[in-house]
């Protein structure tokens, strides 16, 4: 599922600086307020009181997502199996996700920090032919910096900043967390291994998917940005919690996955 620098086995061309836009999510590599002033002159009226910050969010003590995946690349078809496993305790989560085929076994992994308002994300791994991680430092005042391992480059971070596999599970919270209506739109700054960008989704319909698992009402989120990849997500949080039960991603070169869930095992915290 779920975008780090495509693996050789891709099949894609290998830059030798890729930029960030070739950083794709896992299953790509396998075939990426201020609140209001006060008045100047108050009036004895009722006090203007700071928002309330927002209640925890509902995310599961632990979670498995069992995908069939297809992909479409020069006019030839595959299939695979991945899976998406979500651990969390106390403030604490870890996400893996993994691909396997006869050809190929990749896998990614994002651990941190559960949030009101949100994951924070402190390692991200990718895992293939080599293995490349990026850590990410946080300030009190919410901004951050990542770090590559294996040049010890880094780069600025805004706040609430999500890692390629991270962000599935930050956006599925949205879901949770409001009443979603066709047009919503919402803006992640997301980091690859060389920056971060800002990523926008919009909440095109809500629509029945005809899983393996059964047909299934779900969100379908669009990315709008012009960048690369092309990426799709549905969300049916009553079905899967915050994560996705069906990803489609469009490579630069061409190449469609699209994998969709067969099962889901999901345990709510206690």
């Amino acid at each position: 599922m779920n975008p780090v620098e495509p693996d050789p086995a891709a099949g894609a061309p290998r830059a030798a600086s890729p930029p960030d836009n070739a950083i794709e999510p896992l299953s790509s590599a396998a075939f990426a307020a201020h609140p209001p002033s006060a008045p100047a002159d108050p009036e004895p009226t009722a006090p203007i009181e700071a928002p309330p910050e927002p209640h925890a969010p509902p995310w599961p003590a632990s979670a498995t997502l069992h995908y069939e995946v297809e992909a479409q690349s020069r006019g030839l078809s595959h299939q695979a199996r991945a899976s998406l496993r979500w651990r969390a305790e106390a403030d604490l989560y870890e996400l893996e996700l993994s691909v396997r085929a006869l050809w190929l076994q990749r896998s990614q992994t994002s651990q941190g920090q559960m949030g009101p308002r949100g994951l924070r994300p402190l390692a991200f791994v990718d895992r293939g032919r080599r293995e490349r991680q990026l850590t990410m430092e946080w300030h009190e005042n919410g901004h951050g910096r990542a770090v590559r391992s294996e040049d010890g480059a880094a780069f600025a971070l805004p706040p609430l900043t999500q890692d390629r596999l991270s962000l599935f599970a930050h956006l599925g919270l949205q879901l949770l967390r409001t009443e979603v209506t066709s047009g919503q739109r919402w803006s992640v700054s997301v980091a690859g291994f060389n920056a971060a960008s800002m990523w926008t989704f919009e909440a095109v319909q809500r629509e029945t998917l005809p899983l393996p698992s059964g047909p299934t009402p779900a969100w379908r989120l669009q990315r709008l940005d012009s960048g690369d990849p092309e990426l799709t997500l549905w969300y049916a949080p009553e079905l899967a919690g915050p994560l996705p039960v069906r990803v489609r991603l469009r490579e630069p070169n061409g190449t469609v996955i699209d994998q969709s869930v067969r099962d889901v095992k999901i345990e709510p915290r206690s």
